[in-house]
C-alpha cells in the first residue's frame, strides 16, 4: 500500500509531502509509526526553528477526521486504501468535531465471468514484452536493467554496490546518503559510475541473484565449504594412527632417521599427484622401508 502525506500548515516553503510505501506488516497494526517516520523525514535540511514534533501533530484525512493512533483503535488496512492523502496537522488546528476516521466499508467487485474459448497468446521474449526488437539485451548493471541493442551498447550510469532494504528506507550501499521511501523514489535514485551497457558479468565476479536493478543479498557466498563432524574425526583419527606407527618403527623396530619419518608424516598429501614432492617422499619412504627389511632380517638370523 502506498500513501501520500501532506504538510500544508504555514507558509509555502514549509510544505511537503511525501509518498511512501507501508511495509505489509503495518497493514495489520494501528497507524502509529506514520507520524513519526513523516516527521524525522521532514526535519532533515531544516533549521531547528522549522522542526515538527510528534506530540504537536496529528495526522487527518481530506475532510478532517483524526486517525486514532492508540492501540486497540483500526488498523491501517481498516482505515486507509491505496493512493490515499493524509494530512499532518497541528493538534491546536484539529477541529474536535470532525471526529475520528472511521472503518471503511469494502466492496467486493463482482467476479468476471467465465470465458468460453481461450485464445492462445503468442510469447514474446522480455525485449519485446518491453517494445524493444526481439534481438535486444537487458544491462545487468545495478541501477540500470535498461534494454539495448548490443551491436551499439550505450553509456551506462549505474550503481556499484548492491541495495539495502530497512523498513519503508531503501537506498544503495554506494549512496548511502540518498535514501527513498517507496520504490518509484528508488528506481529514481541516479547512478554513481559511468561505463557501458553489458548482458556479460566481469570474470570472477560473485554470481549473485538478481531482481528489479538490485541484488539478493544472501546468495553468492563462494566460499570453501566447511568439513563436517565426520570428516573430521576420521582425518584426525588416521593421523592418530599414523603417529602411533611412526613411534614403533623408532622406538622398537629399527634406527630410522627420524628427520625422513617426520618428513614422511609432513607430506603425505602429496602422494599420487606426480611431482616432485612425490619423488623426494618416495625415496625416504624406500630408506625407511630398507632399515625395516633388514631388522626382520636380522631377526630371522637370531633366531
Amino acid at each position: 500500500m502506498k500513501i501520500f502525506i501532506h504538510f500544508n500548515t504555514g507558509s509555502e516553503s514549509l510544505h511537503k509531502t511525501l509518498k511512501i510505501g507501508l511495509p505489509k506488516k503495518w497493514l495489520k497494526k494501528p497507524p502509529t509509526p506514520i507520524l513519526p517516520l513523516f516527521i524525522e523525514s521532514y526535519n532533515k535540511g531544516r533549521e531547528e526553528g522549522e522542526f515538527l514534533k510528534v506530540e504537536d501533530c496529528g495526522m487527518c484525512d481530506g475532510e478532517g477526521r483524526v486517525f486514532d493512533c492508540g492501540e486497540g483503535g483500526f488498523t491501517v488496512e481498516e482505515v486507509m486504501e491505496n493512493q490515499d492523502d493524509v494530512y499532518v496537522t497541528p493538534i491546536s488546528e484539529i477541529d474536535e468535531g470532525k471526529g475520528f476516521v472511521q472503518k471503511k466499508v469494502k466492496v467486493t467487485p463482482p467476479s468476471a465471468p467465465t470465458p468460453m474459448e481461450i485464445t492462445p497468446i503468442p510469447q514474446k521474449n522480455p525485449a519485446e514484452k518491453a517494445g524493444h526488437p526481439s534481438h535486444y539485451l537487458r544491462c545487468i548493471h545495478l541501477g540500470c536493467q535498461k534494454f539495448f541493442d548490443p551491436l551499439e551498447p550505450p553509456k551506462c550510469v549505474h550503481h556499484v554496490k548492491p541495495p539495502v532494504f530497512h523498513e519503508t528506507a531503501k537506498w544503495w550501499s554506494c549512496c548511502p546518503g540518498k535514501k527513498a521511501y517507496d520504490w518509484e523514489g528508488f528506481q529514481t535514485v541516479p547512478g554513481c559510475t559511468e561505463s557501458i551497457c553489458t548482458n556479460v558479468r566481469e570474470e570472477g565476479g560473485a554470481k549473485v541473484g538478481e531482481f528489479m536493478g538490485g541484488v539478493e543479498l544472501r546468495g553468492g557466498d563462494s566460499g570453501d565449504k566447511l568439513m563436517d563432524a565426520k570428516g573430521f574425526n576420521d582425518r584426525e583419527l588416521a593421523r592418530d594412527r599414523l603417529k602411533q606407527v611412526g613411534d614403533l618403527v623408532k622406538e622398537q623396530w629399527c634406527d630410522v632417521d627420524e628427520a625422513s619419518w617426520e618428513q614422511l608424516l609432513g607430506q603425505m598429501k602429496g602422494v599420487g599427484d606426480g611431482s616432485e614432492e612425490e619423488k623426494k617422499l618416495r625415496e625416504i619412504g624406500a630408506v625407511i622401508k630398507a632399515a625395516i627389511k633388514g631388522k626382520i632380517v636380522e631377526g630371522m638370523r637370531i633366531s
